[in-house]
């Protein structure tokens, strides 16, 4: 069922982002996965109707993402998984209700505020793996109550503006690491398109502006194979970082003039 977006959402996430943890252990690289720039690059295989179900498609993703690596980190650190491979899973966790947070209402953006503040500090610290596999599942159960308001979510011109601004304003996600800043590049890149087919101001110099420092933004993360992001991922140091977060704060700005 594609209709329901939290049922697409789960429906792909299931084969694009859950893995075994044996698997991660033994070599095989983490599943990365954002349902609306994947979507937008995929022949359609379902019906398409609403011009603004883009950043319903993105928010949606986020929140199953987060659910499902919630969940992961909690089985990870349930079972026998290495350091890496628990540290890991919790920092994919904490990209996604790093960027949820601005889809959902005030209420659980708070509680997505709340579980990374909880869990931040048990998921680093090898001694409290029992504690960390409890509080994570509890925080995907949460997360999975999201599923309704992401399936009501409505956009328009000025709301995927404000959405586009609080993402672009709010660097975290793109300091935190190489996947997390990915994923933040691929939402903006959703939400300016987005905006740009809506037919809002589709010429002007801000916007001329905006498309320099998104390009500037997702530079670091474009990749053609597998190696060519290696390599992007070793060069994830923290003047490309700052760049690149620098670059985001600039969009906003921007984005903060036609709003």
């Amino acid at each position: 069922d594609t209709k329901d977006i939290m049922m697409r959402a789960d429906n792909c996430i299931a084969c694009h982002l859950r893995i075994d943890s044996a698997m991660v252990d033994a070599g095989h690289p983490p599943l990365r996965f954002e349902l609306a720039s994947y979507s937008g690059k995929m022949p359609p295989h379902w019906k398409e109707n609403d011009p603004w179900n883009r950043p319903k498609v993105w928010a949606a993703g986020q929140a199953a993402s987060a659910r499902e690596a919630l969940t992961q980190l909690a089985d990870y650190a349930a079972g026998k998984s290495n350091n890496e491979t628990v540290l890991n899973a919790w920092t994919k966790a904490k990209g996604h209700l790093s960027l949820v947070r601005h889809a959902l209402n005030a209420s659980d953006a708070g509680q997505a505020n709340a579980t990374i503040k909880l869990l931040e500090p048990i998921a680093t610290d090898p001694t409290k793996r029992a504690g960390l596999a409890k509080a994570a599942a509890s925080a995907a159960a949460q997360a999975d109550k999201w599923r309704k308001q992401m399936s009501n979510l409505k956009f328009d011109g000025p709301t995927v503006l404000s959405l586009f601004h609080k993402v672009a304003e709010d660097t975290d996600s793109i300091l935190l690491d190489y996947e997390s800043g990915d994923q933040a590049g691929q939402g903006i890149v959703s939400l300016y398109l987005t905006y740009r087919k809506s037919g809002e101001k589709k010429s002007s110099p801000v916007i001329k502006q905006m498309l320099k420092e998104i390009k500037a933004l997702t530079s670091p993360f474009k990749a053609k194979t597998h190696a060519d992001r290696e390599g992007k991922i070793a060069a994830y140091k923290d003047d490309v970082r700052k760049s690149a977060a620098e670059a985001s704060k600039r969009l906003a700005a921007l984005v903060k003039e036609l709003m």
